[in-house]
């Protein structure tokens, strides 16, 4: 089999795959799945997002910017898209809080 195999081309799949991934701790394979899916679907945002999320999340906020200002300076039309702006207002809050976690206020 192809490669491709491993990956789903149904978006509802791919996300359930990722939650469960994640779920399990495999956030690398997580990460790759993302970028696979990414690279066959350039134009699904929601794939650059989640990924931009896992890297926020993992602790690497700044990666997870680049991703997206990546993103919004590719295409112009992103530049408005509201996906894009909701995540990189929160990746600023984590950029400037350094904590994904709200739970984790409590300083």
């Amino acid at each position: 089999g192809e490669m491709m195999d491993l990956y789903p081309r149904n978006p509802g799949i791919m996300r359930k795959l990722v939650g469960v991934l994640r779920a399990g701790q495999a956030d690398e394979r997580a990460q790759q799945v993302l970028r696979a899916w990414i690279e066959q679907n350039p134009g699904y945002l929601v794939a650059a997002v989640m990924l931009a999320r896992v890297r926020a999340e993992l602790g690497n906020p700044d990666a997870a910017r680049e991703l997206l200002e990546g993103l919004a300076a590719s295409e112009p039309a992103l530049r408005a898209n509201p996906l894009i702006l909701k995540n990189l207002a929160w990746l600023l809050v984590i950029l400037i809080q350094g904590k994904p976690a709200p739970t984790q206020n409590a300083h």
